[in-house]
């Protein structure tokens, strides 16, 4: 007989994955899907910061990653110069939120979290209180781009009656989220791990404007790669894609889809023997 505590043998465990943030980093989380989904591992809880939010919940409610790297692999500088097209100084970024959800609703429309097919948390930041929000109702888009939102470079998000911003600011890698979900095994995937700031230069040659966001680029990076490897604890196997030359300031990056994808690849083939002990 089994107690109500305990699960039957026969029973497979839980596989919740935690998606962290890292700009164009995050296409990698593309192909570690790619790889579980080739592996017949499962999926059964998704929690994803920032552009993990983006591709955990485009995920979430597709369950088609082929689709996610076409529209990955065609999206190319253009389009990124395209979301950047709409700046306004006087709403807390330099891009418009309205911009951004635009381009979500091309992908979402107007999809809520009922219409889900895996269970899955965005996680942000309310500014006014500095704490860890879990948005796992309502609007995907509006979850996804508070979840995305930037300090300085996107406007944040009104949400009810919070304001907003990125969650990597206080959870870079939600592991402890998919924890709280229900997952027995947690797969976390921290793009931050190799994280190694190149070295900082007044260079004349830039533009004032691009010294800035090298700032903003490297100081969130230091931040956040602390924060990863300081709170990763709920985490059975954290998966290190290596990706240390890829930044989300250098609009070219976002032309290397192919290879950032293929770097996630690489690193969940790496990671798949303790997965797989561990179902």
């Amino acid at each position: 007989m089994v107690s109500q505590t305990e699960k039957p043998k026969t029973e497979k465990p839980k596989v919740g994955l935690a998606l962290g943030g890292g700009g164009p980093k995050g296409l990698a989380h593309i192909g570690i899907i790619k790889v579980l989904e080739e592996n017949n591992i499962p999926i059964d809880f998704i929690a994803g910061t920032s552009i993990g939010a983006l591709i955990g919940g485009f995920y979430a409610l597709t369950k088609d990653v082929d689709k996610m790297e076409k529209i990955a692999l065609g999206m190319g500088w253009r389009k990124m110069l395209s979301l950047l097209a709409a700046p306004s100084f006087s709403l807390g970024g330099f891009v418009k939120a309205g911009h951004i959800e635009k381009f979500f609703r091309e992908q979402f429309g107007q999809k809520t979290f009922d219409d889900l097919k895996i269970p899955f948390v965005a996680v942000a930041t309310d500014l006014n209180t500095g704490r860890e929000v879990r948005i796992k109702d309502g609007y995907l888009i509006k979850a996804v781009a508070a979840s995305i939102s930037l300090p300085v470079i996107f406007a944040p998000v009104k949400l009810q009656n919070s304001i907003l911003a990125d969650g990597g600011l206080v959870n870079p890698v939600p592991d402890n989220v998919v924890r709280e979900m229900g997952a027995d095994i947690v797969v976390a995937v921290n793009l931050l791990g190799d994280y190694l700031p190149q070295s900082y230069s007044k260079n004349k040659r830039k533009w004032p404007f691009f010294r800035l966001l090298s700032v903003i680029d490297k100081s969130g990076g230091i931040l956040q790669a602390r924060l990863a490897h300081h709170y990763l604890k709920e985490a059975d196997v954290v998966i290190v894609p290596k990706l240390s030359d890829i930044s989300w300031m250098r609009f070219s990056d976002f032309t290397k889809a192919k290879s950032v994808i293929e770097r996630g690849e690489l690193s969940a083939r790496a990671a798949l023997g303790k997965i797989k002990n561990l179902l």
